[in-house]
């Protein structure tokens, strides 16, 4: 409805309250013609197309640096390359293996290991390992072990599987272990408890087949310790 219909209609309804002619309403047709033909120019556009300011986007927060691994507590464990010199089964045991490993600097001591039914004899017989040397020692089925080897675990097809650690190439006895961006520390206490140890192998997993502590590879000064054939998030012990 136009301007000039709708006031002109609500003109006949109203009946005027002045009867003086100087006083009578008038309608000012031309001004509302007017009015309406401005109106018929201008069509109304649609609200979609009202433009809007858009609330600007909230600004990110910042990116957090990752917090940086807490290593003192790794290396309290003095752990070496060491070389197995002789191997072979107790009188008194069929599921262990009673060592002699050289250490280096001509300390050799005696390891007692579970690795009946994982390796062979001639399979550990002079062979290069990681051990750890300042771990309190234990006493398995009789016999003093003084050092423990260290050995990849994990479930496969509902079976343990164990795996050695294996020092670098070219590694020598008594090359010793520490973590990658890190240096070795100036000396190591003279002995670790067990569940000292625990809390270092509850973080010390495999990854893509390097020994890792918190994500931070194990290295010795030749190269990463690895566990070959050992998959992702097996654990070390």
């Amino acid at each position: 409805m136009s301007a000039l219909a709708l006031i002109g209609g609500l003109c006949s309804h109203v009946r005027p309250i002045f009867t003086c002619a100087r006083l009578r309403p008038r309608c000012h047709y031309q001004t509302l013609a007017r009015i309406d033909r401005l109106l018929a120019a201008s069509p109304a556009r649609p609200l979609s197309s009202v433009p809007t300011t858009a609330a600007p986007a909230p600004e990110a927060a910042p990116a957090k640096a990752p917090a940086a691994v807490d290593v003192s507590q790794f290396l309290k464990a003095k752990i070496q390359v060491g070389k197995l010199l002789s191997v072979e089964k107790p009188e008194n045991s069929e599921k262990l293996f009673k060592c002699q490993v050289d250490l280096g600097n001509g300390v050799t001591r005696q390891l007692v290991t579970g690795l009946v039914g994982f390796y062979t004899e001639q399979q550990l017989r002079d062979r290069l390992i990681m051990t750890i040397v300042n771990l309190k020692a234990a006493t398995l089925a009789g016999l003093a072990s003084e050092a423990m080897l260290l050995a990849g675990e994990n479930m496969k097809d509902g079976k343990l599987q164990v795996l050695l650690l294996e020092p670098p190439a070219a590694s020598q006895i008594g090359d010793l272990v520490y973590l990658e961006g890190h240096t070795l520390p100036k000396e190591f206490p003279d002995q670790i408890n067990r569940k000292q140890w625990e809390k270092i192998v509850k973080d010390s997993f495999v990854q893509d087949e390097v020994a890792s502590y918190s994500g931070v590879k194990w290295v010795t000064s030749k190269g990463h310790v690895t566990c070959p054939g050992a998959p992702n998030g097996a654990g070390i012990h």
